[in-house]
């Protein structure tokens, strides 16, 4: 969202600023973090990709990536994956 904040101490913005920079974040996602921890706002945790469990479709979809790769692939395709994995 875009906002105008007015009277900001050009002291403590021109930190705000400096600190932003060393950071590598912008002056946005900077105040947005100071009033979430102001606000006492849990932090957002960031998900590693380890943690990411996979979706169970049902018995019907487990080959589904075979039968994706037989159509954008070729004919033939599906029958040779088969044979390298048995």
């Amino acid at each position: 969202m875009d906002t105008t904040i007015r009277n900001i101490d050009p002291f403590v913005y021109k930190k705000l600023k400096t600190k932003a920079a060393q950071e590598g974040i912008s002056i946005g996602e900077a105040v947005t973090k100071a009033i979430s921890e102001w606000l006492g706002l849990p932090k957002k945790k960031k998900k590693s990709i380890i943690e990411i469990k996979p979706e169970h479709f049902g018995k019907q979809y487990r080959n589904l990536s075979e039968e994706i790769d037989e159509v954008l692939y070729g004919h033939g395709i599906f029958l040779r994956i088969r044979r390298i994995r048995s």
